[in-house]
């Protein structure tokens, strides 16, 4: 017998407009990503090296 699947989202930290939508869906599991640079995430969204 195999377990049931899971729902799983993914968003990052500095996205808190997704995170919201994140956790008001309806997945079992939301991660939060706070581990990657806020500023490298930026400098990434504007184009500029990292």
């Amino acid at each position: 017998m195999s377990a049931p699947a899971l729902s799983l989202l993914y968003v990052p930290a500095d996205r808190p407009d997704r995170v919201v939508k994140a956790l008001d869906s309806a997945a079992e599991v939301v991660l939060v990503e706070l581990g990657f640079p806020l500023s490298v995430v930026a400098r990434l969204r504007e184009g500029g090296a990292v």
